[in-house]
């Protein structure tokens, strides 16, 4: 236990310690670059530079603690709020939904789908500020951290068990990139330290967070990568699946979207009544993507549905997918 000394005085208690992440103790300090890949279909990309993730939806227990957590701890603005829907968001943008069901399927470690949420920060203050308050308000909820050498990030499991990771990018200038792979790291962050050099008390949590990066279990990598690579356009960045895991991007991102068997090496689909994932949102910039991504879809045998909430399917394991464009 550390005490945080931001000024003169002590105004919060940790027990966050630096320690790396799940995913970085099998990493270490392995470089995640691979040399280069190449589809196997002969599909033209349609991922570029403008794409986005919209709002993730997560099938929740219980309502009135998850609120807590991540109203209080993470202090996400509540934009909507039903007796069994709750919608966090910035600026009138929704980021994460939380949705009640009762008598789900639990979710367990060796299943398919989410292995965390990723919340990105525009500036290291604003993340600083956030650790801060989720060290006040839920210190048990912290698991480890790590500098990828793009990023600085920190990681979190809320009271049902989902991943939440808290990070900052790097200018993408000082991003290094051979044969169309970047090299991310994972060295060791002093959290407290982190907290110390950055954090300004009394300063809003009002910043401009969102999502970021998803990061996915899956029970197959080459499945995995032949349907969000080959399939739906994005582009692989790191290959490590002699290490199980595999991370695709749009626009030169270091990642969109994280892919590992760690713990779910041979999992099957998912039911559609599993607590945890229930759906993500990919946002294309025009509807013309949509439409390319539609025949991509239906040249791979993929089926879909297409109305005024967007184009729905799901991937090998049942995670649910929703594509729009803001048009």
């Amino acid at each position: 236990m550390k005490g945080i000394l931001l000024g003169t005085g002590v105004i919060g208690v940790l027990i966050l310690g630096g320690c790396m992440t799940r995913q970085e103790e099998q990493f270490s300090d392995t470089k995640m670059v691979m040399n280069t890949t190449t589809n196997i279909t002969n599909l033209p990309s349609i991922i570029g530079e403008n794409v986005s993730l919209g709002p993730i939806v997560l099938y929740v227990r219980d309502l009135k603690v998850m609120k807590e957590w991540y109203g209080a701890a993470l202090n996400f603005p509540v934009l909507e709020e039903t007796t069994d829907r709750i919608v966090f968001g910035r600026q009138e943008v929704p980021f994460l939904i939380l949705e009640h069901h009762d008598n789900y399927e639990l979710w367990t470690p060796s299943d398919a789908g989410l292995y965390h949420i990723a919340y990105l920060h525009d500036t290291q203050q604003a993340l600083a500020n956030r650790l801060l308050n989720v060290a006040q308000m839920s210190p048990t909820s912290f698991q480890g951290s790590a500098d990828h050498s793009v990023s600085e990030a920190f990681y979190f499991g809320d009271p049902e068990g989902n991943g939440v990771e808290l990070y900052y990018d790097r200018d993408p200038s000082t991003r290094q990139w051979k044969d169309g792979q970047v090299t991310m790291g994972s060295a060791y962050i002093d959290t407290n330290a982190y907290i110390q050099q950055y954090a300004q008390t009394g300063t809003s949590l009002e910043d401009n967070v969102k999502i970021g990066h998803i990061h996915l279990q899956v029970g197959d990598l080459a499945q995995a990568r032949t349907f969000y690579a080959d399939i739906l356009g994005f582009d692989v960045v790191a290959d490590n699946s002699n290490q199980g895991a595999l991370f695709v991007s749009a626009g030169g991102y270091h990642h969109n979207f994280g892919l590992n068997v760690w713990n779910s090496d041979g999992a099957t689909t998912r039911p559609d009544n599993q607590y945890g994932l229930g759906e993500m949102t990919i946002i294309l910039p025009t509807q013309d993507d949509i439409e390319n991504l539609k025949n991509r879809l239906t040249q791979a045998g993929v089926e879909f549905t297409d109305d005024s909430n967007g184009l729905k399917f799901s991937d090998p394991w049942n995670n649910k997918l929703v594509v729009k464009t803001n048009e």
